[in-house]
């Protein structure tokens, strides 16, 4: 009884203000689009911190609380504001500044940044384009107008998501397919609805009213649900990344070398290419970090990464396998081709000059190659070997893997003819990536 006693004026309140306000299905629908935007705000905003405070996630979230804002105004004019101009005018421009937000965080998205001047601007043209007509009569052009950006901005969000991708020979994920072609039905369902504004004021044909409001609540959640899941998919691919580069280099770890030559091994073996695998050392590392400390060697590290990264080709596979010893996966490209390429990676290495007393570092380097039938740990394997008699004979100098018999390898690694200093010297220096 005391419950019921406490809860009885809450209930008697909420009963006088749903017979103060009679919700039609139209601002039904408003309402609840206005808490999903809501909903789909909250999640954004809390998202961002997920990402590292990205700033396209920001514009999403900041896009849908004004879109709460605006189906809430949109419901209580419907309800019980007939005589609000304000309410009117200012839910009518939301409509396109909520368009232009999220194609604005879809640009931020894809990489494209520019100034924002442009999102500015857009916005106060929409404005001119709602409030002008209004006041000298023509309400169909304010109605219109929004929707009418709404199908630009929607159409050029479709293009952002996968055309930049495809024109760069890249494959768009099936989310960004399902966003692309949510955000064109959205735009071509603005279109409708901004032409019947323009001949009906109102779109009060049963056809429209259908369109309207069954296509507009599906479509705009699915849009915000869409975005979410676009969110979801670069946090995975972000902890994948984050799994498989090493923090200091910026390269492939172990664990990223190891898949990504795993895949590059499939390709050569499908297509019958040969490849080669380069491991290189920095020679008396230790002394470098017992002289300048691990600062001054995690900068030697860094350094060597982007000289070798610089001088490798689009379709090598560098990696740091641990401490200072490196790798290189090299596609199609035979063995003597490989040992020049150590050749000249090593050089450029000696003439660095990275170390705080304007020295630098030398790398010993061993090369291999990869057998059809072998997997990575054999390549590598041999590659040691060939590191082991650079190291032995006086380091900063690269070494072929040359003999099975000496090596006591497999019979098929015979075939790998002794390579002579002369030979090397005798071929084409090896081109830049």
């Amino acid at each position: 009884m005391l419950f019921r006693s406490c809860l009885h004026p809450i209930f008697t309140l909420i009963g006088h203000i749903s017979g103060m306000i009679s919700l039609t299905s139209d601002a039904a629908i408003m309402y609840g689009l206005a808490l999903i935007s809501a909903m789909l705000s909250c999640g954004l905003f809390l998202s961002r911190q997920l990402l590292g405070g990205v700033r396209h996630t920001l514009i999403w979230a900041s896009a849908f609380a004004l879109g709460a804002v605006q189906w809430a105004a949109i419901a209580a004019y419907n309800s019980f504001w007939h005589e609000t101009p304000v309410a009117f005018l200012g839910s009518t421009w939301a409509g396109g500044a909520i368009a232009i937000m999220l194609y604005a965080g879809f640009r931020e998205r894809a990489g494209i940044r520019r100034r924002d001047g442009w999102m500015i601007a857009a916005a106060v043209v929409v404005a001119m384009f709602v409030i002008i007509p209004e006041l000298i009569g023509h309400r169909q052009v304010s109605l219109a107008t929004p929707q009418f950006t709404r199908m630009l901005f929607m159409s050029l969000t479709a293009w952002t998501l996968v055309g930049p991708l495809m024109r760069q020979g890249q494959r768009p994920s099936g989310v960004e397919w399902m966003a692309a072609v949510l955000m064109a039905a959205l735009a071509a369902l603005s279109a409708y609805v901004g032409y019947m504004r323009i001949i009906d004021c109102g779109c009060e044909t049963n056809s429209a009213r259908v369109v309207l409001l069954v296509g507009l609540p599906v479509l705009y959640t699915g849009t915000g649900l869409a975005t979410v899941l676009l969110l979801a998919a670069d946090l995975a691919q972000q902890l994948h990344r984050t799994a498989r580069i090493d923090p200091l280099t910026e390269v492939l770890n172990r664990r990223g070398f190891d898949e990504a030559a795993q895949r590059l091994m499939a390709q050569a073996r499908r297509k019958h290419r040969p490849m080669s695998v380069l491991i290189f050392d920095l020679d008396h590392f230790k002394a470098v970090n017992d002289n300048f400390g691990h600062a001054g060697g995690d900068r030697v590290l860094r350094a060597v990464a982007d000289c070798v990264r610089a001088h490798c080709r689009a379709g090598d596979t560098l990696g740091r396998l641990g401490g200072e010893e490196f790798a290189i996966l090299a596609d199609n490209m035979a063995p003597l081709d490989a040992m020049m390429a150590a050749e000249r990676i090593r050089g450029e290495l000696a003439e660095l000059s990275i170390l705080p007393d304007g020295s630098g570092v030398t790398a010993s380097f061993g090369v291999a190659p990869v057998f059809p039938d072998s997997v990575l740990a054999d390549a590598i394997a041999r590659a040691d070997k060939a590191l082991y008699r650079a190291k032995a004979g006086g380091r900063n100098r690269a070494c072929l893997y040359i003999s099975a018999v000496e090596e006591n390898e497999p019979a098929q690694a015979q075939n790998v003819m002794p390579i002579s200093a002369r030979q090397i010297a005798g071929k084409k220096p090896f081109p830049a990536a």
